[in-house]
């Protein structure tokens, strides 16, 4: 049975909520009042309190407490009886249920609290005909309603249904929600048809409810006929009762058909009625991103209602900040998240990323080293520590923190041509530097990075042309994708050793094109030149 009838419930009018009417209880509570004195009504009051809480369980010992004061008290059994149901506790249904039944075999709430017993032991049928008579009795009690449809339900779908129009019929207000549940028994019987039709037939009666196209729609979709699904929420915002969900739901639909002008107008709508509608967002954030407006990008995505709380999003929107060329403000915003997620890798990573592209080697230092720390176990904030290291001349330390990494995965090829790269340049471990960087080859071939760290290592070793052909068969098209203007200076260095001056000229000034600054590229064009 749908959730959605208990939710509903409290519309029926003359509704008894715990079986047992408000005279009936201020009568039982005025005369234990007087029976048995204040400290026993003031228990009372603190077991109902309890009770309406939802915390059964501290309830349940008081009104047993209280109970034994009071043996047969009809009021303290009808609590008990419930509550023991709610808990589901065999002895002390067995031991309530049959007692209050005893007292009050006429009283719907009696007659429901042995029905609940019988289902429990595997009397449904016995069950449901007492739930009936139960309804008999008080037909507008709401959790008799309910736990009969229930019931009912799984004994006689057929069955279920006819009573659930009836019950529409005598509770307009309950209208939409009876539907729902009525399609919601035709799919438990694998009649998609009848449920479709029974929505259908009860939108075109009431067209002004909106759960009914909901559920039609998501049977649509279920059953992967998204045209039938869109026709209906268009349905709905025609019929003014599109929620910004539904705009989006009709704007995604209409991106998957390529229809992109209609898919924004509709996410849009969804933000100017919901202006933090975290799907809505993500889609104006793909759009302007696609566009290259990375500023629209960042207000989509800090209006979203999803940003305060996603890492994620914080991510991106330092990302954007990145692309729109304001470095300093996308470190400022991870830096601003740091503190908000201290715990979030990703967001140590980026933030540590930002501070390393902004050369800021010792702030980005301390704080992997604080991830590293923590609890916070990542590769790659490590393999970043070693970096940081690395740029700040730590090269003992930077050594510890490679040697850690590589135990922990001998395959990090990052981390072997790193380390590699530095034994190669910077030390005369040349051969040791070799073996790591070769491994790092062998892992991942087509790394434009390793394949020049491999290049590097016979260029040290003095074996200029093997260095040269390693160089020259990296595809330009992925130095250029690198961006790299160091392979561009490898390839001038080696080709200068070579005496193949007007290459070697060439190589420079594409270092001098990415990094106008760079003193190397710069003092060797002018020698090579000379030669040209």
């Amino acid at each position: 049975m749908s959730a959605q009838l208990f939710c509903a419930a409290a519309d029926l009018p003359g509704e008894i909520k715990a079986g047992v009417s408000a005279d009936d209880t201020a009568s039982s509570q005025e005369a234990a009042l007087k029976a048995y004195g204040g400290g026993f009504y003031l228990k009372f009051i603190e077991a109902a309190y309890y009770e309406k809480q939802g915390k059964y369980s501290a309830a349940f010992p008081i009104y047993e407490e209280l109970y034994k004061s009071a043996p047969g008290d009809k009021v303290l059994l009808s609590s008990l009886s419930a509550l023991s149901l709610e808990l589901q506790d065999v002895q002390a249904m067995n031991k309530y249920i049959p007692a209050y039944y005893a007292l009050a075999p006429q009283e719907a709430d009696a007659m429901a609290m042995k029905a609940g017993l019988l289902w429990s032991q595997g009397g449904l049928k016995d069950a449901a005909e007492l739930y009936k008579s139960a309804l008999e009795k008080s037909p507008d009690n709401s959790e008799i309603i309910i736990k009969y449809v229930t019931l009912l339900s799984a004994l006689d779908g057929d069955e279920a249904i006819k009573y659930l129009e009836d019950l529409s019929a005598r509770y307009p207000s309950m209208g939409p929600v009876i539907a729902v549940n009525i399609a919601d028994l035709y799919l438990k019987q694998n009649d998609k048809d009848s449920a479709v039709k029974y929505l259908k037939d009860y939108i075109a009666r009431n067209p002004y409810d909106s759960e009914p196209y909901t559920v039609l729609a998501g049977i649509y979709e279920a059953s992967g006929r998204p045209a039938e699904a869109l026709r209906v929420y268009i349905s709905m915002d025609k019929a003014g009762l599109a929620s910004a969900e539904v705009l989006v739901k009709i704007g995604a639909y209409y991106t998957l058909d390529g229809k992109k002008n209609e898919a924004l107008t509709y996410f849009h709508r969804a933000k100017n009625l919901d202006n933090g509608q975290p799907a809505a967002a993500q889609f104006l954030v793909l759009d302007a991103q696609n566009r290259g407006d990375y500023a629209s990008a960042v207000k989509f995505l800090k209006e979203s209602s999803a940003y305060e709380a996603e890492p994620s999003f914080h991510i991106r929107a330092s990302y954007f900040l990145s692309r729109a060329g304001k470095p300093e403000e996308s470190a400022q915003l991870l830096k601003e998240a740091y503190e908000k997620f201290p715990a979030d890798a990703e967001i140590v990573f980026y933030y540590a990323l930002a501070l390393m592209d902004l050369e800021q080697w010792s702030e980005a230092e301390e704080i992997l080293a604080s991830a590293l720390n923590s609890d916070i176990k990542s590769e790659s904030i490590l393999l970043n520590y070693a970096v940081t290291l690395e740029r700040q001349k730590k090269y003992k330390k930077m050594e510890a923190q490679l040697k850690k990494l590589l135990e922990l995965d001998p395959n990090n090829a990052e981390a072997l041509n790193f380390y590699g790269y530095y034994l190669v340049d910077k030390t005369r471990r040349i051969e040791e530097g070799g073996k790591y960087i070769k491994s790092a080859v062998a892992l991942n071939p087509e790394d434009a990075a390793f394949v020049d760290s491999l290049a590097w290592y016979y260029y040290k070793k003095g074996d200029y042309a093997e260095a040269y052909r390693i160089l020259s068969s990296i595809p330009a098209q992925s130095v250029k994708a690198l961006n790299d203007a160091e392979i561009w200076l490898h390839l001038g260095q080696t080709a200068q050793r070579l005496e193949l001056w007007k290459e070697s000229a060439d190589y420079y000034k594409a270092v001098l094109e990415l990094d106008p600054q760079n003193k190397a590229a710069a003092k060797n064009l002018k020698k090579v030149s000379k030669k040209i």
